[in-house]
């Protein structure tokens, strides 16, 4: 029934992609921030 409807297909998928969004971006700054401490290790 839900499915059925754009608009609310359109708002949830809306909300996935944003959640998808935020996890990418969060694994590139855990990388980001791997890399700085191993650029930290590497010049003491």
């Amino acid at each position: 029934f839900l499915l059925n409807h754009p608009e609310i297909v359109s708002k949830y998928s809306n909300w996935f992609n944003e959640d998808i969004k935020h996890v990418k971006d969060d694994a590139i700054y855990l990388k980001q921030c791997q890399l700085k401490n191993m650029i930290q290790n590497e010049k003491k």
